[in-house]
């Protein structure tokens, strides 16, 4: 299932962003996202994988993909 329809989150501050949705290590684009903890994050596309809602969007001028 894919959404294209905007959602605006704080984020947590955990995990990693990543180039792709279910990214591994090559893919980290961000290897922590504790600097980011209650910024805005405004999610262009959700996509779910298995029960794993991912949320993509622009992070700091880069495309991302992250799990909320």
């Amino acid at each position: 299932m894919v959404s294209q329809k905007p959602k605006i989150m704080n984020l947590k501050g955990a995990g990693s962003a990543y180039s792709k949705a279910w990214g591994g290590k090559k893919d980290v684009v961000y290897k922590t996202l504790s600097s980011y903890k209650n910024k805005k994050f405004t999610a262009e596309l959700t996509a779910k994988v298995g029960s794993t809602n991912w949320y993509s969007g622009k992070l700091a001028g880069k495309t991302v993909w992250l799990v909320q």
